[in-house]
């Protein structure tokens, strides 16, 4: 059993090995790890930081990437078109930061961890639990808890 969808979408932090100070920060209705993969095409030095989970029912993915994005304006690094880009000359871990901070206020209410992810609560994931999540092992027995736990009515 692989986990496809969740009723919910995601904010991510990439951030490029070759340069430290910028990230990328965006959603995805999918899988981040896919979509991470699909960007890495382009950028072999790409790497996934963090990732959150908001659930459908809390809010609206695209207003609160707006709202991200919108907070990070000074820091936003344009393309050769001159238009906005998701990439911001920002340190990744401060980024990090300041959207757990902003998350929780937009949300009113405290991230999950990455051990304790609920279908209805906004939960932070590093790529190696969104590899447990999406890809699991399925002969280890976390991954079987994990679907005891989220499973149960």
């Amino acid at each position: 059993m692989y986990m496809t969808t969740l009723p919910g979408s995601w904010i991510y932090i990439f951030l490029s090995s070759s340069d430290y100070t910028r990230c990328k920060i965006g959603r995805t209705d999918g899988n981040p790890l896919k979509r991470f993969r699909n960007l890495r095409t382009g950028d072999p030095n790409l790497a996934l930081h963090v990732a959150y989970y908001v659930p459908a029912k809390l809010a609206s993915i695209s207003k609160i990437e707006s709202s991200i994005h919108y907070e990070f304006k000074d820091y936003r690094i344009t393309n050769h078109e001159d238009k906005n880009s998701d990439w911001f000359r920002v340190d990744f871990e401060q980024a990090e930061m300041y959207i757990d901070y902003l998350l929780e206020s937009f949300l009113d209410q405290e991230l999950s961890n990455r051990s304790n992810i609920h279908l209805d609560i906004p939960t932070k994931m590093y790529e190696s639990d969104l590899r447990d999540i999406y890809e699991p092992d399925l002969n280890n027995r976390s991954f079987a808890e994990w679907v005891l736990r989220n499973t149960e009515e």
